[in-house]
This record gives C-alpha cells, structure tokens and sequence, in this order.
C-alpha cells in the first residue's frame, strides 16, 4: 500500500501522520470528511483527492481528476500573467525549500468556469519521495463579496460628488471624509488637507448671534444625534480668504461600521440671504431679486384674502400666466393633505407672533397632479392700527431635488440595496422602540431569525445574480406574511429578521400567534422558485429551485436587550437547523 498523508482542517493546520495498513479505513474516512478541498501530488501530478475537491471543480469522478498536473486544471495564466505551469513549478519550489507556502491559484472548473482559492501547500519526505499535500480554500464568497462593496463605494462615491451641496463625515476624531463640492464650498487644495483640519477653522470665533461657534456647533451636534437630524443656519468661513459666507446646514446621525458617525450637508445660502436683505429694504427689489433666482413670489391680502402669483409662482407648477385665480384658495387646495396640518401651524404660529418669520417645507401639487417639495417663506409687511396683519409676501422655492437626495441618503442608510428591507441599523432602531413600548403595554414581542437552507448551492451552481433574485423573491414573500407594523429586515448574506410588535399580553396567546406567522412564513418560504433572467436580443435564462429555511424565535416581554435578544433568536435559529432543517425552534 502506498501511504498518504491527510491534513484535517484548514485553521489547526495539524498533520495526520502517514498510516498503517490497518489505520487504512480510518485515514479514508477522515480525508473525504473534510470539508476543504485536499489534494495529493507525487512527482508534479495528482494523486489523491477527496470529495470536496471534486465537488468544487464539478469533476465526475476521481478517474477524471487523478493523475493531472496543476496546470492541466488552471487557465493559461494565472491573474498576475505568469503562465500557471511556470508558476505552479515556482510555488512548489518555496514550498519544498520552507516546508509551508500559501497563495492565491485560479483552477479551473470542468465546465471552464474559473474558480479562485487559497492554497496551502506542504511538502514531506517518505520513503525518500517527495509527497506535496495541498488544502484549497474557495475564494469565490470572498471575491464575490468585494466586488460587491466595491461596486457599491463606487456609486456611493459617485453620487456623493455629484451633488453640489458640500457633505462632510465627522466622527469622534473630527473630520475624515468630504465630497468635492465641500473642497470648493471652503477653498481647500484637497481631501488630505480638509481632513486635518479642526471644525473651528471653518467657521469665524463667533456666531450672528453672538455665540461661541465651537460651543454653539457642539450643541447642535449633540441635538442631532439625540433627534436624529437637526436642521440650521450658520456662518461659515473660507480657509483660503477667511472670507465669511451663510449657510444651511442639516445634520443627520448614522453609524458606520458600528460607530456613531455624523453627516453634514452644507448650502451656501450667500444669495438666498442677500435675497432676504433686499426684501426688507424694498419690496420691489425683493420681488425683483427673487424673481431672478428662479423662486416663485406670492403676495397675499389677508383680509380680503385675494392673492397674487408671480409668473415664476405659476411656472413652477406647470401653469401659464392666465392658469391661477387670484385667491389664497389657489395655493390652500393644492397643499398635500399630509402636510395640510403644519403648514397650518406654522403659518399660526407667525400671524400668532410666537415666531419671527413663516419658514415652512410642505409639497404643492402641479397641473399634471405630480407633488413638489416647496420650501415656503413669507413676512408680514403691513399692519392696521389694530396692529392687524394686512398683507403678507414670501416666496416658494422648489426643493424636490434636495429632498429626493435626502431621500437617497436616507435609503442607504437604513434600506438594504438588494431587497429594500430594512437593514441591521433600522432594524435595531426598530427593536430598541419595541421593546420600550413593550415595557409600557407589557405585550409581548417576537423576534425570528430565519436562514435559508439551499441557498449556497444555488449560488454555486448558476452565480450571484440568481442567488440575488431568489434573495428579492424572499423578501417580497416575507413581507406578504407580516403586518404593516411588523418589520422585515435583512440580517445579511440569505439570513433574514422578522420582528412581530405588539403581540398579546398573555404568553400562551402570544405563542399561538407567532406560531401561525412562523408556520407561514415557513411554508410560504418552501415554495418553489421560478428565476427568470432576462437578456437583451437574447431568451429568457429561467432556473428553478426548491429553497426551505430554518427559523427560529426569540419571545420577549420586556427582559434582555437587543443582542440578548438576537442571539437568543440566532441560537433557536441553529436549533432548527440541527432538527433537520425547515422547521421551527423557539428559544428556552
């Protein structure tokens, strides 16, 4: 018998000696239980593998596999343009002179397909020949999974620099990220130098309103991350000039990575507020200087209630100068019944005299009955004897594409790009407001963990972009077995987080209601799937797939904290896995 050597597992690295005839059953058993590829060479060809190898490389059987050379299996070249059997014979060299060498190998698969990993090669002495043992690593997730994230940064990126308003990442540390716009809003050569700057040196020592600009900034910061956004005006300052310039800023808090992050948003509003400057020292060069920024100017006579429309007013709502009657009605009717409340308030609040200015961001509907987000500003600027308002005149702006950016912010913060379910940083948002209304209505709460089953096969099998839209089909499947008020969130990878509110107050009930909901989701989720791609000029590309999934379920009443809580959930979750899989586990 010849003897061999099997290495079992990757981590440990630990030899399984070269054994005995009687050891021969043994050997057997624990090489092809290994899950990692492995490999025997003799003399620059294979002559061992286990099933794993083959299953990775699609090979039939062994006799297809046996007795090839690296070479025969790989491409031509190799991704750094060495020929692979050049290569090959140069990393058996290092191997054989330092007894160990790992690097990166393209094989091929037996339908031609490339498929990258990780070799471990090692080299032994027996019976004065030289035996080569190699464990593979399938790099494919990994790669796959980089491409992805890079894909993502780069459009990220993109859009990030494409807005004209300057955005600015801060973190603990101050400031470590900007978009062109921000180097160009405050006269700074590039991104290295803005970054090493302190948030002082963008801003005078001093406020409009007489403030510390440090202590004010820190504040407002501080509102943000409380609230979650916070919107202002403030004074900034070029570091090239020192030149001074207004600006609307709105912060809004997020985590990247796990760690508290804010973002900034910066206009400069230098023209808007020469615009309002204008306004109080003549209410024709007011109207003039709006008119010519492309805002709409509205004049309103509030004890007749007649108005008047500027022909910007009426464009902006797809209207031509004859379109709008000259009454307030005009403009009320065509007020978003959503926003219809306050709007109302704000404009109470400043014929009320409780706020110096009516500054309000409402949607108007247009002639063709589409919405645009209008930033809506107005003064009073004749009075009675009574000390009755008379007449009023302010200005619309349209802000849709400020919002719809905003919007888009939002999204990738919160939303998973695949699916559009929530993602991890919502979902714990979500949790965290659950469980404290659960303290206060004692109902309980269920969290399910749910894994799919034979999803790693199907992405082996036909790729990413298949295993994307089983993942899409997932979700709209789950969202169908909930409640609106319930959240679907995906967790990562194909695990997925459904999250059950306000549930009975009783514990038996509660169960019985996750029950049906879980059994729904399970069986609803072990239907087959028909994918369909679909190509330009080309037929329609349809795979089918049987996909269960694993769940399991974390029921709270209002103990543990949201990792407790995921984990208990997680841990149920492999409960049901352990079971035999497509079935239902809930956590002890």
């Amino acid at each position: 018998m010849i003897e061999k050597i099997a290495k079992v597992g990757i981590d440990n690295k630990q030899q399984v000696k070269y054994m005995s005839h009687e050891n021969e059953n043994i050997y057997r058993i624990l090489f092809e239980s290994v899950n990692d590829p492995m490999v025997l060479l003799k003399n620059g060809r294979f002559i061992d593998c286990n099933a794993a190898t083959l299953k990775l490389l699609a090979y039939p059987t062994k006799s297809y596999f046996l007795n090839q050379r690296p070479s025969d299996i790989s491409p031509e070249f190799q991704a750094d343009g060495q020929s692979s059997e050049e290569k090959a014979e140069e990393m058996i060299a290092i191997a054989v002179q330092t007894g160990f060498h790992c690097f990166e190998w393209n094989h091929k698969h037996y339908n031609g397909l490339i498929v990258p990993v990780e070799v471990m090669l090692t080299p032994v002495m027996m019976d004065n020949e030289l035996i080569l043992y190699a464990v593979w690593r399938d790099l494919t997730e990994r790669i796959k999974a980089y491409e992805e994230l890079r894909r993502s940064e780069i459009k990220l990126r993109t859009l990030y620099d494409s807005t004209s308003d300057a955005v600015m990442l801060l973190n603990e540390q101050g400031l470590f990220d900007c978009n062109k716009a921000a180097l160009a809003m405050f006269g700074c050569a590039n991104q290295k130098n803005f970054c090493s700057l302190h948030l002082a040196d963008l801003s005078p020592a001093q406020q409009p309103c007489g403030k510390n600009s440090t202590e004010l900034a820190n504040r407002y910061i501080m509102i943000a991350m409380a609230k979650g956004s916070y919107r202002f005006e403030w004074m900034h300052k070029r570091v090239d000039t020192d030149q001074s310039f207004p600006a609307e800023i709105l912060l809004c808090a997020m985590e990247i990575d796990g760690s508290p992050v804010i973002q900034g948003v910066i206009r400069d509003i230098t023209k808007r507020k020469q615009s309002e400057n204008a306004l109080k020292e003549s209410e024709f060069r007011w109207k003039f200087a709006i008119e010519g920024s492309g805002d709409g100017v509205w004049d309103w006579n509030i004890q007749t209630n007649e108005a008047k429309y500027s022909k910007r007013w009426k464009e902006m709502l797809g209207y031509t100068e004859d379109g709008i009657l000259p009454t307030n009605d005009q403009w009320l009717t065509r007020i978003h019944p959503d926003d219809l409340l306050i709007v109302a308030e704000k404009m109470q609040a400043y014929l009320g005299g409780k706020t110096e200015i009516y500054v309000v961001e409402y949607r108007l509907r247009c002639k063709d009955n589409s919405y645009k987000w209008i930033l809506g500003r107005g003064m009073i600027v004749s009075y009675d004897v009574d000390a009755k308002p008379l007449r009023m005149i302010g200005t619309h702006t349209d802000i849709t594409e400020r919002k719809q950016m905003e919007e888009q912010v939002r999204q990738l913060a919160f939303y998973d790009p695949l699916t559009k379910l929530a993602n991890r940083l919502l979902l714990r948002d979500r949790l965290t407001q659950a469980i404290s209304a659960g303290k206060r209505s004692h109902c309980h709460i269920a969290v399910m963990f749910i894994d799919l089953d034979n999803f790693k096969s199907l992405n082996d099998t036909h790729g990413h972009v298949i295993g994307d839209l089983l993942l899409i089909e997932v979700a709209s499947r789950l969202k169908n077995c909930v409640r609106e008020h319930d959240t679907v969130a995906r967790f990562g990878g194909d695990e997925f987080v459904v999250m059950l509110n306000e549930l009975d107050v009783d514990k038996a009930k509660s169960i019985l209601q996750t029950t049906i909901v879980a059994e729904k989701i399970r069986h609803i989720l072990s239907k087959p799937y028909r994918l369909i791609i679909s190509h330009h000029g080309q037929s329609d590309i349809t795979v089918e797939h049987d996909c269960t999934a694993s769940i399991g379920v974390a029921l709270i009443n209002h103990e543990g904290n949201q990792d407790d809580i995921m984990e208990w959930a997680d841990a149920a979750m492999y409960e049901a896995k352990e079971a035999g899989r497509n079935s239902i586990r809930f956590y002890n």
